[in-house]
């Protein structure tokens, strides 16, 4: 994959990782996806928590993953591709549970205007009364913020849903480009419907904001009252709620008739990404709608006859070839009669009208034919892009994604001596060591040393010589000494410690390395020697860093490319020198406002931008952010009034 003449060598796409506390789950990391280019320093930068460790461990196949899924070079090393029918479970999910708190609320709505009437009757003739009365009991304030919170969770469900569409869409687009056996026609006719039941989301999204933006009123009007407690207000103010309320009944029977549209639609999306497995079931299920049994027309027919009731002459002909027909080897559509005018007959027979219109019937004929096409989900997982990596694929990845952890002391087993610790990945891949490459540089080192013993292949029979001039030439590389290789993890410091770490990653010849914070736990001093040398590897070895650190100065200095992650959310990314000079979203503003400054007049306080997310992005709910490209290769997570406001700025 190709992007700005860059092979990119990392796809991480719409990673979810999940953890469990108490029965409680809480995403750590929210549908991240990026690339990573081969030889790049890839820098991702945020507060403790923010999910940059999470995200590292999962690449390196350590960490569990909820959903999404992780490619080097074109191969899935972690995770699953995308699920349309598990999407498609989850929208359906969340649709009834829309309706739920919907109709709850809709209950709520009504219990609400008979408390209000009540306490109009109370206190209307005796205002009196309203100095000793409990205000919040008068106006019911607790259900106004119920109705009002239930109101909030139907959008974030219909957002939830609205992501979800969106996902399908950017999955199933030209997807026969890169499995051809999916066919297109299968492809167009996911995404029409996934359209149209997006479009109905939307519509859906838009009413229920209007009640929200009215019950939003109320309760601010309702606890202003009750703040300020002026008797003058009392009636006035139950007109405003009273009108309010009546404009928002009004809205509850669109509001229901759209949700019982998204379902039929949403139901029509989930049968066609089913599995082959429950494909006949489903195909069954629409015969029966718009089809009859060919037993069912036979005993009809047994009927009308004995009641001497004139048929058709179709009809006839009908029962005449269904008394010759045989039951063996029938296929499905061999038990249904599909003659619209014999099927308007049957039911003609029977005194009853046909459920479902000639539009309605159309739609599910054409449904039927595309039914009984492939499954997505099935050519996905069959193809050789998202094939699950086999035993020797997976151990390949162990080999070509290495760690360099955050304390060096902690990733270093006190008990093995230098050698040893560097040796071991090496033991578990001896052909690191043992390959013609190898072995033509070592019989080089040897005879350049021993000058009246001239070697060659053939005379090396014992490869742990050849082994431990591999860790003697990485334990060189990245500044220790020989001698060094007999000690132990504790009779080095701390910087030392951690060009061990590195030399152990190294060894394995790594496509790309993650480093979790690697210089944090060091000296200042030795830093900058550190981050000196993941820039001679990279040069060195064509080697590929994902940089993980909280400190956007160091990033600075040694990354191509920065991520900024909030909360498990990548919020903005550019190159380094972009995002420095021209930071987009709060957060990043905030962040490089926190970097020390080496200058004794430079006010810190004065300086620092708080980061206030619920102040910044209150509009969020109703306007949702999207991951979009604001200048050549800057992206920024934003809604359309944030990215007009960047515009103006």
């Amino acid at each position: 994959m190709l992007k700005d003449d860059k092979e990119v060598l990392l796809n991480v796409r719409d990673l979810v990782i999940e953890f469990r506390n108490k029965g409680r789950k809480f995403q750590a990391v929210k549908n991240v996806s990026f690339d990573i280019y081969k030889q790049e320093i890839f820098g991702l930068v945020g507060e403790s928590g923010s999910g940059k460790t999470t995200i590292g461990r999962a690449i390196a196949g350590v960490q569990e993953i909820k959903d999404g899924s992780i490619y080097l070079d074109n191969q899935i090393v972690a995770g699953q591709p995308t699920s349309l029918y598990k999407l498609n479970q989850q929208i359906n999910k969340n649709i009834y549970v829309i309706e739920n708190k919907y109709i709850v609320n809709c209950n709520y709505i009504e219990k609400l205007i008979f408390q209000l009437k009540l306490s109009y009757v109370k206190y209307k003739d005796n205002p009196e009364m309203l100095i000793k009365a409990n205000w919040k009991k008068v106006f019911a304030s607790s259900k106004i913020a119920l109705i009002h919170h239930l109101t909030k969770d139907c959008l974030k469900f219909i957002n939830q849903n609205i992501k979800n569409f969106e996902r399908i869409n950017q999955f199933v687009t030209n997807i026969h480009n890169y499995i051809p056996e999916v066919p297109i026609e299968l492809e167009n006719s996911i995404l029409a419907k996934n359209v149209d039941t997006k479009d109905i989301f939307l519509k859906l999204k838009e009413k229920i904001s209007l009640d929200f933006f009215d019950l939003d009123e109320i309760q601010n009007k309702v606890n202003e009252v009750i703040k300020n407690k002026k008797q003058t207000s009392f009636i006035e103010l139950l007109h405003f709620i009273f009108t309010k309320l009546e404009l928002i009944k009004l809205n509850n029977d669109k509001i229901l008739r759209r949700i019982n549209i998204a379902k039929h639609l949403e139901k029509q999306n989930l049968d066609l990404s089913a599995p082959r497995d429950n494909k006949n079931k489903i195909i069954k299920s629409y015969y029966d709608q718009i089809y009859i049994k060919k037993l069912d027309f036979k005993l009809a027919l047994v009927d009308v006859i004995n009641q001497k009731i004139s048929i058709s002459k179709e009809a006839k002909i009908l029962n005449d070839k269904l008394a010759e027909e045989s039951n063996d080897n029938q296929e499905l559509i061999d038990l249904y009669i599909t003659d619209l005018n014999i099927i308007k007959e049957f039911w003609k027979w029977k005194n009853k009208k046909i459920a479902l219109n000639e539009r309605q019937t159309n739609n599910i004929v054409e449904l039927i034919k595309y039914l009984k096409l492939p499954s997505i989900d099935d050519l996905v997982q069959e193809s050789y892009l998202f094939s699950i990596p086999t035993k020797q694929q997976k151990r390949q990845n162990r080999k070509n994604i290495q760690m360099i952890f955050q304390d060096p002391g902690s990733s270093l087993n006190e008990r093995m001596s230098v050698e040893n610790v560097i040796a071991e990945g090496l033991e578990n891949f001896q052909e690191l060591y043992k390959s013609d490459e190898i072995l033509d540089e070592y019989i080089d080192y040897y005879n350049s040393q021993e000058l009246n013993n001239i070697i060659s292949k053939d005379n090396i029979k014992n490869f742990n010589e050849v082994k431990k001039y591999v860790i003697l030439k990485l334990i060189e590389s990245v500044g220790l000494l020989p001698e060094h290789l007999s000690r132990y993890p504790h009779e080095f410091s701390g910087g030392q410690k951690q060009r061990i770490g590195i030399a152990r990653s190294l060894a394995l010849k790594p496509k790309i390395i993650i480093a979790d914070e690697p210089i944090s736990a060091l000296d200042v001093s030795i830093r900058a020697q550190v981050l000196n040398l993941f820039q001679q590897f990279k040069e060195d070895y064509g080697l590929t860093y994902f940089f993980v650190t909280h400190d956007l100065s160091v990033v600075k200095f040694i990354a191509d490319r920065i991520a900024v992650i909030y909360h498990g959310e990548i919020v903005e990314m550019a190159l380094a020198e972009e995002l420095f000079k021209n930071p987009l979203h709060p957060y990043t503003k905030s962040l490089l406002s926190a970097i020390p400054v080496p200058d004794p007049d430079y006010v810190f306080d004065k300086e620092l931008i708080e980061y206030r997310p619920w102040k910044e992005h209150y509009d969020y709910i109703f306007d949702m952010p999207k991951f979009v490209e604001f200048s050549d290769n800057h992206f920024v997570l934003a809604n359309k009034r944030e990215i007009e406001k960047m515009k103006k700025s």
